[in-house]
């Protein structure tokens, strides 16, 4: 029996069904898990754990990236994806969550020698292995950083796939010094593959940034969505084609592209008739997982029951699922009025 929201808000949150769109696998990893995976490795020493603990510490966005960094170049074989893949679906599952589409940057680790399929066969293993408790797809996320090449690779990579978890195309990274317009080719190729796709936008560039996500790649979803103004042209963008705005409060917090919780839209988007998602980003690196998400919007934001089903529902309506497989869960008991 679902517990009363009123007597236990995080338990019926927990209970309650939710799909989690954006979040990266590496982004799993915490330090803990780091050190385990390079004594796996036996290249754990006392002096790579004060290098780690160093990177762990970042307060900015481009720490951040330098941090993720150091940890997606730590990888060594396919058993190491397998181990964090499980790590994943575990904590996810532990926070009602049912269906998960979970962005992976391939051609890192594919460029350091790990063979792709093999690759790709232990993250399926470890996804078959609770596929009666969560669902899990993937999305290839390309990084502009490595350049319009490096997201080509990571794009054609996703047309390799022969497991089935490869549903979509994104793309992450540095936007305010890569713009999404570098990349056009590279997102209606992904298109013409059947790929669906998304893209961070608003995360630490403005709304020129959203703009050309949803305009010039073709974007269903934009992942972080900050700063968007009533009445400009990204919000007519966003209204008119039903864009979904996947949105990270805790990411943004840590990384300081937010000053304050406070001061995150989600409240304004709710009002303004945005379709919005709440999600975890890299839960290892920031302490905070898709359930906190809930509870902060619910005790601190004040957010009400219907509310955070609605959010909940927005999740699977956003999703890539094909429209019964959503349906599904949007019938569900647990998401009814």
């Amino acid at each position: 029996m679902t517990p009363r929201f009123s007597d236990d808000p995080r338990a019926a949150l927990k209970a309650l069904p939710k799909a989690e769109l954006h979040v990266h696998l590496e982004g799993f990893m915490d330090l803990e898990a780091w050190a385990q995976m390079t004594q796996r490795q036996a290249s754990w020493t006392p002096q790579r754990q004060l290098e780690m603990e160093g990177h762990f510490a970042f307060k900015t966005f481009p720490f951040f990236l330098k941090c993720f960094g150091a940890v997606i170049f730590s990888f060594e074989g396919p058993e190491d994806f397998y181990q964090l893949t499980q790590r994943a679906l575990s904590q996810l599952i532990e926070q009602g969550v049912v269906y998960a589409e979970v962005m992976l940057t391939p051609a890192f680790f594919v460029n350091r020698g790990i063979d792709f399929f093999d690759l790709m066969a232990e993250i399926h293993r470890a996804a078959k292995e609770v596929a009666d408790r969560i669902e899990l797809k993937l999305i290839f996320d390309g990084a502009r950083n490595f350049g319009p090449e490096s997201v080509a690779q990571n794009f054609k990579l996703a047309a390799q796939d022969r497991t089935g978890l490869v549903i979509g195309a994104g793309l992450g990274g540095d936007e305010a010094n890569f713009p999404a317009r570098l990349f056009k080719d590279q997102f209606d190729w992904a298109k013409a593959q059947g790929l669906r796709l998304t893209c961070h936008a608003g995360e630490a560039a403005g709304e020129g940034s959203m703009i050309e996500a949803v305009e010039l790649l073709g974007a269903d979803r934009l992942g972080h969505a900050l700063g968007l103004v009533p009445g400009s042209r990204a919000e007519a963008l966003v209204l008119e084609r039903q864009v979904t705005l996947d949105l990270c409060p805790h990411s943004n917090l840590t990384t300081g592209v937010i000053s304050s919780l406070k001061v995150h839209p989600l409240p304004s988007y709710l009002l303004r008739g945005y379709r919005v998602t709440l999600n975890s980003d890299d839960p290892g690196f920031f302490g905070s997982n898709l359930l906190d998400q809930y509870f902060w919007a619910a005790e601190d934001l004040g957010l009400d029951w219907e509310v955070l089903k609605g959010l909940a529902r927005s999740s699977f309506e956003g999703s890539f699922l094909s429209p019964a497989q959503r349906q599904i869960w949007l019938d569900s008991p647990a998401l009814q009025g």
